[in-house]
């Protein structure tokens, strides 16, 4: 009966090996499968024939993932990389177009401002030169208030996103944990986890293109996971809630906490994927931008207000402010004043023919004056803002390329290893199946050999 067991135990293993094979064959297109192959070795304690053992055949070990830790690791970080990356490519895209905007670019509008003052210093009594004043300083508030107004918008929308992917990023943690638990009640009863674990590593992949997280895997397969700030978010069927704590009028940018099993704790706004790059583009750029464009709104309408107040009206008054705004928001609020063009104070001597205080403000186009407790000229100001927004915009967009390339290398050497080979598994399976009709072939002959003894008596 020896021969017959070793021959069933060969057949057993090599079906157990064409399976494995024809699962792998199944998921050749599924990019998140782990190739699995059959560890088989000889069993021991064989049947002994005078001084030699017979053996008794083959067993499965062990149904193994083809993996790496290394890989895997390495594609969940360029994953939660091109994240960050193409978020804030895309948001800076949105910036600098808002300023690339037809009609909205401040240069042209302060040049068409100071231009109909230079036209007016020589004609100062005509109400046609005074009304185009009146327009290009409303024309100018519009740029000004549009600008910021989209620049709001686009805050706004990043907020309501950061609030989105908190719910995502729950709904993350919770799947991990029920693996966790899953993997846990598999293994203990003696079940194949190799699903589970593929499971797993893309779940963890999708939560990391949401934030970074250290990730501790375990020796049962399970995951721990915690912040970059240490903030524990997953332990064996344990997971925390996120919670939007952000405080959307503040220029500190995003806020989250995490409840984990009654402990509460602020996670850092160094959180990369998704939600870094929300409150990156927030903080470090949206809200410097509308503070740059409120501190240009800001002393552009002091210094010309200023300025018409040294000079008369054509009735002999002293000159009216052109502009108001609200000091918490100069460029948003930015308006002309309900002065009429008469009252416009375009001369310091109260004659009627003289304007040189035009002539003062239009020379403000090239004299440097106080922005945000820094000298400049307004235009200066302005295309130093224009090229940041220029240059951080063209950095995302490297930086997002790059992300792309890292993730499509990291990719392909996971697959080199961990990937289905359709031909190889052809091979494999051809192996399993000739090895399998021979063992059946050992089975019969053992048969015959035993049914040829019965019949010898």
């Amino acid at each position: 009966m020896s021969m017959i067991n070793i021959g069933l135990s060969g057949a057993l293993a090599n079906r157990v090996a064409m399976n494995v094979t024809a699962n792998n064959t199944a998921n050749v297109n599924n990019e998140n499968y782990t190739r699995q192959v059959t560890d088989m070795s000889a069993r021991i304690n064989g049947v002994n024939v005078g001084s030699f053992s017979l053996g008794s055949g083959v067993g499965v070990d062990s149904i193994r993932r083809v993996t790496d830790a290394a890989l895997v690791e390495r594609v969940r970080i360029s994953g939660q990389e091109k994240s960050y990356s193409e978020t804030y490519y895309y948001g800076m895209a949105g910036v600098e177009n808002t300023f690339g905007t037809e009609g909205l670019n401040i240069t042209d509008g302060l040049s068409a401002f100071f231009s109909a003052f230079d036209e007016a210093s020589l004609t100062p009594e005509s109400p046609v030169y005074r009304s185009q004043i009146l327009n290009s300083a409303s024309d100018i508030s519009g740029r000004f208030n549009q600008i910021i107004s989209q620049l709001n918008d686009q805050q706004t929308g990043l907020y309501g996103q950061h609030s989105t992917i908190i719910t995502q990023t729950n709904s993350d943690l919770a799947s991990i944990a029920n693996l966790n638990k899953k993997i846990l009640e598999t293994s203990s009863s003696g079940g194949n986890i190799a699903a589970l674990q593929d499971a797993l590593d893309t779940q963890l992949n999708t939560l990391s293109e949401k934030m970074q997280v250290n990730v501790l895997r375990n020796s049962n397969g399970t995951v721990e996971l915690s912040s970059s700030s240490g903030s524990p978010l997953v332990q064996n069927d344990h997971y925390a809630t996120l919670t939007d704590t952000s405080d959307k009028t503040s220029a500190l940018g995003t806020s989250i906490s995490a409840e984990f099993m009654g402990m509460t704790s602020t996670l850092s706004n160094d959180l990369g994927g998704q939600l870094g790059s929300i409150n990156d583009l927030i903080q470090g750029d949206i809200l410097p931008n509308i503070e740059s464009m409120n501190n240009i709104a800001e002393s552009f309408a002091n210094k010309v207000n200023e300025l018409l107040a040294t000079g008369t009206d054509l009735n002999g008054n002293a000159g009216k402010p052109l502009f108001e705004f609200d000091a918490n928001n100069p460029a948003g609020s930015l308006s002309v004043t309900d002065l009429l063009g008469e009252e416009l104070g375009l001369s310091s001597d109260g004659n009627i023919g003289n304007g040189d205080i035009a002539t003062h403000i239009s020379a403000l186009a090239n004299e440097p004056i106080s922005i945000g407790g820094q000298s400049s000229t307004l235009f200066d100001a302005y295309s130093q803002l224009i090229g940041d927004v220029g240059l951080n915009a063209k950095l995302s967009e490297s930086r997002y390329t790059t992300s792309i390339n890292n993730q499509n290398e990291a990719k392909a050497a996971r697959s080199n290893l961990s990937g289905v080979n359709s031909d190889e598994e052809a091979v494999n399976l051809m192996q399993y199946m000739n090895a399998y009709s021979a063992n059946m072939k050992v089975i019969s002959t053992a048969k015959d050999m035993f049914d040829t003894v019965l019949n010898a008596f």
